[in-house]
């Protein structure tokens, strides 16, 4: 515009009235005073923001600057023209140190240009470009201001300036040779701060399952101003504050006032890095986060475009992490498989199927004796053995087929001519035939040797079998002929010994008498010499069981001691027992074994000890819930054991003096039998000896623990009497006399019965005889006996036949159910089994002794007594009773309290297990009927119910084997007997109480006679 025009002239003239108001006087009043209307116009309807400043006032502005500040129609005239900018400008400088420059410069060349960012009325901010223009208004410096909103313009660059940098970034990354993976990751995160306008940044990897970050790299400016180390830390996600918050919100999380308090916040250590602004991504991979990348420090906020490049960067960075990963594993894949390919001792080989070795591992020159150089390209068939061609052919055929081939062999000729055995194990794969071989030339040469071995063996073991054969046969025929020697040697030592027993209750004079105790004691010697050589054969076959039941120990070790005082008096020694008072009474064992061991314990120091005495004691070693461990000792003052003979103590047939003047004798088996029985009873046997002062011999043995109060329902295990006998113990003459008890003996040896009927005669027993089980059967049709002694081995008929037709429905007997104890000689079969299969009750060895058979007699035949129903039937009953009741009370060591106990309980149960039986029958369960009828019997044989226990032991056998049920007369017979057994046991009852028993009670009884299956 020409300085001519008039609209100049009249601005110039208006302006100048302005210039003379200074300070805050209001343009606008100064506007009326202008003459042309051409200047208000084109100030007022311009387009542009424009205002006029003076000093640092605004002076006046047109509409269109009030709408670019939002500000109300003369809102800006007055106000200071820093009020329309903030006081720093983006990049943190000075909004005033922005603006001196573009002053100065347009006051030196008459117009200046520049981009600020303003600040509207309500406080946004918003990008102008700003022309000064210098001028003189009434001889006054003023600068008219003109204004363009250039905000859609500067985003615009701005996001092609970030699109630039990042991808520049983007080349970078890509293009950037990191050598591993931590140093990739360094360069990247330092690329990620550039973009940001970041100062510092953090990469830590996340491990989803163990929830736990770790620092894998940082930016080189934090590492400068980090002053404590900050490489490596692990940290879990509930001990981090903010930058945790990505993994729990799973998205980016900004803090633009670290500083401030924050409940996130967890701090950090003093000389970390001073955080102001702070920003956490998190980066996802197929869904799960698998690291978060955290800058900080921008001088400006943080907003979503940081977030945006930085999520793109990180997206972009990650695709190249995975492939780094890939490639790194597939360098240190191929770099295993090189190493295995070069130090694998197995035969490695890539050929072709034209038959030629491309490739071959060094182990190939160890084996052939071949450079690898001499072999790869070269024809394998060329180095196969001639037989072999073949099936490498074959081999080669199958391999075309893309089949993989296992375990092939052929052989394969070395360099110096000889031949290697090769296994080979092919897979093909397109064009390549992958191979590992090993050389088996060894482990051929070692079958070869194997075969050879095997047929050596083979022969060996059939020699062997032949010899086992023999040997079987030969230990077969040791035992038969123990069995049957023990039979022909007792059947004869029982006439002896019968005979002696009988000869020493006669009236002979004080000489006879030694003669026929000393011929009586000699034939014992050779008794017990019998027992021990059977007992080593048991041993030796591993025949040898023991038989648990419960017994008193203490009385079982007073019974020992009293056996063996005969012979202690008679050299003049002290015989003492000491019994550990903790000792249970009751205990579960084999009684006949612990007794054996003690006897020859005790035997042995009282054969050895001229003077003085012999201490016997037994403790509790160890206790437990179920069983205790009893240590047993026998201590004597006798002439002690060398130190370098107590080795052979325990040896079979081993004896420590053996000349022919020793003066004690023995066949050198009585300590090595006691030692098996030990271990047997799971303990062991010792010794400690000064010669010349004494010996202690001591073993242990394991034994269970019984529940007194539930004896009543245990087993008693058929015993043979003669295992309870004292030796020793001069016997006297008992008698049954007037017990009206009537005894048939079956005996086919002479000399043996008139013993037997002698003694019962003795007895005051009457008694017949019959010569073997034909003529039993034959005399129990014609009469009634109370008793049956029966031999087993007879001619004709034996025991066990005989005892099986007596017990047959129908045999025509009187009395079916009448005890039968076995007479044997056999001292090495399984006899009691035997008797128990045929019928038996019981069971005596030979030879018999008077207080066995008595004791026998009075057991069976006394508490069994049944005759006919006739006017004496009460008065038998009565008699049997008592008879029992004796028993019952010798049994429980004359406790009364303890036998009415019994008894109670025997009564109580009994009915629920004859019903629980028949049930078990009705519904055929075979297990359950014989376990009831087990049951049965034991508590029966208890309280002295013999012919009941008798008959569920036959119901227990025919279960257990399998036999025909029958169980209505198996039902009728023990209901039957159990009958009987109560009205006597009821009559007992009566008499303890005095004969206060009730009618309803006597009447309740009865009842529980016949159990109902309902």
């Amino acid at each position: 515009m020409s300085r001519n025009c008039p609209i100049a002239r009249a601005l110039k003239g208006a302006l100048g009235k302005v210039a003379r108001w200074r300070g805050l006087q209001p343009w606008h009043r100064s506007f009326g005073k202008i003459e042309t209307r051409c200047f208000q116009e084109l100030f007022f309807q311009s387009p542009a923001a424009q205002m006029l400043v003076v000093g640092e006032t605004i002076a006046a502005c047109n509409p269109a600057c009030e709408v670019l500040f939002g500000a109300a129609a003369g809102g800006l005239n007055g106000k200071p023209f820093a009020d329309l900018a903030p006081e720093r400008q983006p990049g943190g400088m000075p909004t005033r140190a922005a603006m001196d420059p573009v002053l100065k410069r347009a006051a030196e060349k008459g117009l200046a240009r520049t981009e600020l960012q303003c600040r509207r009325w309500d406080g946004s901010h918003f990008w102008c470009e700003v022309t000064v223009k210098p001028t003189t208004v009434a001889g006054e410096q003023a600068d008219l201001v003109t204004l363009w909103d250039v905000s859609v313009q500067k985003r615009t660059e701005d996001a092609l300036r970030k699109d630039e940098a990042r991808f520049r970034c983007f080349a970078e990354i890509i293009q950037h040779p990191a050598g591993t993976l931590k140093e990739f990751l360094g360069f990247a995160l330092d690329r990620a701060v550039d973009l940001t306008g970041s100062r510092v940044g953090f990469l830590f990897f996340y491990d989803p399952a163990s929830k736990t970050f770790t620092l894998n790299t940082h930016s080189s400016e934090a590492e400068r101003e980090c002053k404590v180390p900050v490489s490596g830390p692990v940290k879990h996600l509930d001990k981090t504050g903010i930058w945790g918050e990505a993994v729990r919100q799973r998205r980016p999380i900004i803090v633009n006032d670290f500083q401030a308090p924050n409940p996130l916040k967890r701090g950090y250590p003093e000389g970390h890095v001073h955080l102001e602004r702070f920003m956490a991504v998190p980066v996802f991979r197929n869904s799960e986060i698998a690291a978060v990348v955290g800058l900080g420090n921008k001088l400006e906020d943080y907003g979503p475009s940081d977030i945006e490049q930085l999520q793109l960067l990180m997206e972009m960075v990650w695709n190249v992490v995975n492939r780094l990963k890939a490639e790194e594993a597939l360098r240190r894949k191929s770099q295993e498989l090189e190493d295995f390919f070069q130090s694998s001792l197995d035969l490695l080989c890539i050929a072709d199927f034209e038959g030629h070795f491309v490739r071959l591992n060094p182990q190939w020159e160890n084996v052939l004796g071949y450079r690898r150089e001499e072999l790869e390209g070269r024809l394998f068939f060329d180095l196969v053995h001639p037989e072999d061609i073949p099936a490498t052919q074959a081999a080669m055929e199958h391999l075309k087929r893309q089949k993989p081939l296992l375990n092939f062999e052929n052989r394969y000729r070395c360099k110096d001519g000889s031949y290697r055995w090769i296994e080979w194990r092919s897979q093909p794969r397109g064009n390549w035939i992958y191979a590992a071989a090993r050389d088996i030339t060894e482990r051929k040469r070692m079958e070869r040797e194997l075969r050879e071995a095997n047929r050596q063996l083979e022969q060996a073991i059939e020699r062997a079998n032949r010899l086992a054969e023999e040997a079987a046969a030969a230990s077969a025929a040791k035992s038969d002929f123990l069995a049957h020697m023990s039979h022909e040697i007792r059947t004869p030592l029982n006439g002896v010994l019968g005979m002696l027993q009988l000869l020493m209750v006669t009236g002979l004079d004080e000489e006879q008498q030694r003669f026929a105790q000393a011929a009586a004691s000699s034939a014992e010697s050779l008794l017990a010499l019998l027992e021990d050589i059977l007992d080593l054969s048991r041993i030796e076959a591993g025949k040898l069981r023991l038989e648990p039941e419960d017994f008193e120990i203490r009385k079982l070790l007073e019974s020992v001691t009293i056996a063996m005082t005969h012979g202690a008096d008679q050299k003049g020694l002290g015989l003492h027992l000491e019994v550990d008072p903790q000792m249970p009474r009751v205990l579960r064992g084999d009684p006949k074994r612990l007794r054996q061991v003690l006897t020859n314990l005790i035997g042995n120091a009282i054969k050895f000890t001229p003077a003085g005495r012999v201490r016997i004691s037994a403790r509790l070693q160890s206790e437990s819930e179920a069983e205790v461990v009893v240590r047993c000792s026998v201590k004597d003052t006798g002439i002690g054991i060398p130190e370098e003979k107590i080795g052979l103590l325990f040896q079979k047939f081993t004896q420590l003096d053996s000349s022919t003047t020793r003066n004690q004798g023995g066949a050198g088996l009585g300590l090595a039998i006691a030692k098996q029985l030990c271990e047997l009873m799971g303990g062991e046997i010792g010794v400690t000896s000064n010669v010349g002062e004494g010996s202690e011999f001591w073993f242990t043995a394991r034994l269970g623990k019984v529940l007194e109060t539930a004896r009543s329902g245990e087993s008693a295990p058929m015993r043979s009497t003669a295992e309870s006998q004292n030796p020793g113990v001069a016997e006297g003459r008992p008698t049954l006399s007037g017990e009206r008890i009537r005894v048939l003996v079956v005996e086919d040896n002479r000399v043996n019965r008139e013993v037997a009927l002698e003694m019962l005669r003795r007895l005051g027993v009457a008694a017949d005889a019959a010569e073997n089980g034909m003529e039993a059967l034959y005399r129990l049709r014609e009469r009634h006996y109370d008793l049956v002694l029966m031999d087993v081995q007879m001619p004709r008929m034996d025991g066990y036949e005989a005892s099986m037709r007596i017990r047959t429905p129908g045999s025509g007997v009187q009395n079916p159910n009448v005890p039968i104890i076995a007479l044997t000689a056999h001292a090495l079969t399984s006899d009691r089994e035997r008797c128990l299969a045929a019928g038996m009750n019981d069971y005596l060895s030979k030879p018999l002794r008077f207080s066995v058979l008595a004791e026998t007699v009075r057991r069976w035949a006394g508490r069994s007594h049944t005759l006919p129903a006739n006017a004496d039937g009460e008065r038998r009953r009565q008699a049997s009773g008592a008879l029992r009741r004796k028993a019952l009370l010798a049994r429980f060591g004359h406790d009364s309290e303890l036998v009415s106990t019994t008894i109670e309980a025997f009564l109580s149960d009994t009915p629920c297990q004859l019903r629980a039986l028949r049930e078990a029958l009705e519904r055929q369960d075979r297990a359950e009927a014989e376990r009831v009828a087990h049951t049965i019997k034991g508590s029966a044989s208890y309280v002295g119910g013999e012919e009941l226990s008798a008959v569920a032991g036959r119901i227990e056998q025919a279960l257990h084997s399998g036999g025909c049920m029958k169980p209505e007369e198996w039902l009728a017979e023990l209901e039957s007997q159990y009958a009987f057994l109560l009205a006597e046991l009821s009559s007992e009852r009566r008499e303890d109480a005095g004969g206060a028993e009730t009618a309803s009670e006597a009447n309740s009884a009865e009842e529980t006679a016949h159990p109902r299956a309902d």
